[in-house]
């Protein structure tokens, strides 16, 4: 019976794992990220400023992030984020996609909802049907992380 149980926890949790699929977000005219639930609002991802804001939580994109934006007037621009799970398996994310029109270069930033800090980040060059990413430097890293503000209410 034990043994039944365990394989039972374990289909039940690897097909809760599958099923799992993120929200798909927009941002409207004014930089404002919709479809977050109230808790992570005010949410923006003010292109102009370079800046993503999550409630009281706010990141200036550093110049080795922020550069693609200014070379490129065309954006697309994809956000997902996940906030319907465990914590205790992974942090509450968003994942914001950047890429030219052609879909040949941009780069994506996965980040903690609750609290902006990076937990990946990448630039990817599309050649052909082969995409490359390259990871952004330690400097580069460091410049986010020292950007991560926490607003007075």
């Amino acid at each position: 019976m034990r043994k039944t149980m365990i394989i039972f926890l374990f289909l039940l949790v690897n097909s809760l794992t599958i099923a799992h699929e993120d929200t798909l977000l927009k941002v409207d005219d004014k930089g404002n990220i919709v479809g977050l639930p109230d808790q992570f609002l005010p949410a923006k991802f003010d292109l102009d400023a370079k800046k993503i804001r999550i409630k009281d939580t706010e990141v200036t994109l550093p110049k080795c992030m922020s550069s693609y934006i200014a070379e490129h007037e065309n954006l697309e621009i994809k956000i997902t984020a996940s906030w319907y799970h465990s914590k205790e398996l992974i942090p509450y994310y968003m994942n914001i996609k950047l890429s030219d029109k052609e879909g040949k270069s941009g780069y994506f930033l996965l980040v903690g909802l609750e609290t902006l800090e990076l937990i990946e980040a990448k630039e990817m060059i599309q050649n052909g049907n082969e995409t490359t990413n390259i990871n952004f430097d330690l400097s580069c890293l460091s410049t986010y992380k020292n950007n991560i503000q926490v607003l007075k209410k």
